[in-house]
């Protein structure tokens, strides 16, 4: 959107649904360890003078355990009925919270403690 194309926003958006696709519709038992997240860093107006705009922007997540509501869509507009609303700085808190790797005050149910980042991290394959 910075280039003020709209045409070419919705190629770019389109050609990344495409490319998620196989990862969305992978069999349950192969999503087991998958979180996907979607978001942007900030909105972009598609027309206008502005660059960036302070609109809220959507966010996605797919993965075990995660909460569906009831949004059909993913969008600008469809996202803002979702029942996330959560600030950029709450992200890598729920993410750890998801994979199961949040910390309550250093310590952690199970007497198991689990790193932020784990030791080893298996590459994304096609």
């Amino acid at each position: 959107a910075h280039t003020k194309n709209p045409q070419n926003k919705v190629e770019v958006i389109e050609k990344l649904d495409k490319e998620l696709k196989p990862l969305v519709d992978q069999e349950e038992s192969l999503r087991e360890e998958l979180l996907l997240i979607i978001t942007a860093d900030h909105s972009t107006p598609s027309s206008g003078t502005l660059i960036h705009s302070g609109e809220q922007v959507p966010i996605m997540f797919l993965g075990k355990g995660v909460r569906v509501d009831d949004v059909a869509s993913f969008g600008e507009r469809s996202c803002t009925k979702g029942s996330i609303r959560m600030y950029g700085s709450d992200l890598m808190p729920m993410i750890l919270n998801l994979t199961d790797r949040a910390l309550l005050y250093g310590l952690r149910q199970g007497g198991k403690r689990l790193n932020h980042v784990p030791g080893k991290i298996n590459k994304l394959t096609p």
